[in-house]
């Protein structure tokens, strides 16, 4: 798979197409072209921490038909629950101004996604312990989905994933 951020990334298993995205936060839209191109069934996905730069795109996603869970620990859930209708309230705060002052060369000037896209979003996750196993998709069986402490940011995790194909 070709780089399309740098946080973020695809786990796919090439024998029965399923994936699973990691941390989608910006060129979501680059990431999903790939994913269709290369029939990737994607079915979950994994945050490691609620830094806008790792999960802003999450409400596109669903927007777009997404419809799998979102895996991450309480705290991400808690703050996403904050961080992700505040970007779309800004955004279409933004949206608004540009079409009145008319400086966008979108007409009309579009947010990203709305503050009900973002709690859509919210609905999808489901939050984890640390060390909890996670099957991540078919074809990749998750011998240890371990979601540990991390450094970064309050209750965020590194995601090791050990995978077994199965096809």
């Amino acid at each position: 798979m070709p780089p399309f951020q740098k946080n973020g990334f695809v786990v796919a298993c090439p024998a029965t197409r399923h994936g699973v995205i990691i941390d989608p936060g910006d060129e979501v839209d680059q990431l999903l072209q790939w994913i269709a191109a290369e029939q990737i069934v994607v079915e979950h996905i994994l945050l490691t921490h609620a830094h806008i730069d790792h999960t802003g795109w999450l409400p596109r996603l669903v927007a777009q038909g997404f419809r799998g869970p979102v895996y991450c620990t309480g705290g991400t859930s808690d703050i996403c629950q904050l961080v992700l209708p505040d970007a779309a309230h800004l955004q279409e705060e933004d949206a608004k101004f540009a079409n009145a002052r008319g400086y966008s060369k979108h007409h009309p000037a579009l947010p990203l996604y709305t503050e009900a896209e973002a709690r859509r979003a919210i609905g999808r996750f489901r939050p984890v312990s640390y060390e909890q196993e996670i099957e991540v998709a078919p074809g990749i069986v998750a011998e240890r989905q371990t979601i540990a402490r991390g450094r970064r940011q309050a209750d965020a995790a590194f995601i090791e994933t050990y995978a077994a194909l199965t096809a």
